[in-house]
């Protein structure tokens, strides 16, 4: 039984400009603090065939820094110290020196941060930070990180212990239907009942601008004032993209787990088809990871299945007789030559995935499949406690949002 869930809340940073130069200058110093302990660990090994750890560096760092709060100072030790753990472990590669583009943010571990009326945080030598409050904390408050996006906006990011109660949801339409899911690029997702939705293409409708800001930068002299403001230009027009992807992933991961008690779907990695340089640019578009994360974690919030399953030949076996058709990329329409079963390619891939769902999960679910029950129709973006089991065939995982951690 889960006793505590760790979420994290972001907020838009509204600093005057003297807060936003003190917010930079205490950025920096944690940087060049991170790049000193970093040699510091190196040249101890070098010499001495020994490690460092974060109690020895914050008694180097005690009277270093000053304007920097203290426990920023131990935060920005613990996390080179967990920088060679993560080495030592084999989960990472050796730490790097950080540059000016690559240190972005430093944290307030558990004190020097306060929230004011909901309208402001007050930061220890900071001062009181106005805070866009766009939806209310629920829980208790751990830690706050101050992040610099590549845009120059500041975000204060809540690190929030809450309730279980507080935190898990039931689904609008509470059902027992179980349904396959298949990611395709002309179509965004289809469904094993005949439900097809739309492939926004975010990346593709703002790629004309991104190559015309892109082609501006190129041209401007390294170093100027110029190339720095159009770098800001090219990220915002990043920003956009990534930030309408994100809301459409949302969207769509929240409407399947509430329309849907279980959802099958393809174990994927996302790197064969952006190897496909025909296909590159539209796999990053969609963004396959990212959706799976947020549709496990939209589904372990609302108390969904969500399974992964072997994708081999899902696309080229025929879903009514079973035999395998094969047909290239460019043909999107299944058509069976043995028993004459016609059908869009990606719903007869979509059928195959949930009829790979194992045996144990048929009895209590009831699979949709095209012709039967359930939907038939092409969705727009707008209009659109877990059961954790594991089996030969489907596994499903359960993820909380991107930087949290489940207790």
């Amino acid at each position: 039984m889960i006793d505590k869930i760790i979420l994290n809340y972001k907020y838009l940073l509204q600093p005057t400009k003297q807060q936003r130069s003190s917010l930079w200058n205490i950025l920096q110093s944690c940087r060049h603090q991170y790049n000193e302990g970093l040699e510091l660990w190196n040249e101890c090994y070098e010499c001495c065939k020994i490690g460092l750890n974060a109690f020895m560096l914050n008694e180097y760092f005690k009277d270093k820094y000053q304007n920097v709060y203290s426990q920023v100072k131990q935060n920005v030790n613990k996390r080179l110290e967990t920088s060679f753990k993560n080495f030592f472990d084999k989960r990472s590669k050796y730490p790097k020196f950080k540059s000016k583009n690559q240190y972005r943010s430093f944290t307030y571990p558990q004190s020097g941060f306060k929230l004011i009326n909901d309208k402001k945080i007050k930061l220890s030598g900071i001062g009181e930070v106005k805070l866009v409050y766009h939806r209310p904390i629920i829980g208790k408050i751990k830690t706050c990180a101050l992040k610099l996006s590549k845009t120059n906006k500041w975000y204060a990011i809540f690190s929030v212990e809450v309730e279980p109660d507080n935190f898990f949801e039931l689904p609008n339409n509470k059902n027992t239907n179980a349904v396959g899911l298949d990611i395709g690029i002309k179509t965004f997702a289809s469904l094993s009942d005949g439900t097809q939705i739309d492939n926004p293409k975010f990346l593709v409708n703002s790629f004309k601008k991104i190559k015309r800001a892109q082609r501006k930068l190129s041209h401007k002299k390294k170093g100027s004032h110029n190339r720095k403001k159009q770098i800001i230009k090219l990220a915002k027009l990043h920003e956009r993209v990534t930030n309408q992807r994100k809301n459409f992933h949302f969207q769509i991961a929240h409407w399947l787990v509430n329309n849907y008690g279980l959802i099958a779907v393809e174990k994927l990695s996302p790197q064969f088809m952006i190897k496909n340089h025909k296909l590159a640019k539209s796999a990053s578009d969609i963004a396959i990871s990212q959706f799976f994360n947020i549709l496990t974690y939209e589904a372990y919030k609302h108390q969904t299945l969500v399974g992964q399953i072997d994708p081999k030949n899902t696309s080229q076996i025929c879903s009514k007789c079973g035999k395998i058709v094969l047909k290239d990329l460019s043909v999107r329409t299944h058509q069976c030559p043995y028993c004459g079963f016609v059908c869009d390619r990606d719903i007869n891939a979509a059928i195959n995935i949930v009829d790979r769902v194992p045996d144990e999960f048929k009895q209590k679910y009831n699979f949709l499949r095209n012709g039967t029950v359930g939907m038939t129709e092409t969705l727009t973006p707008v209009e659109t406690s877990t059961a954790v089991f594991e089996s030969k065939d489907l596994k499903s995982s359960v993820v909380d949002e991107t930087g949290s951690s489940l207790l």
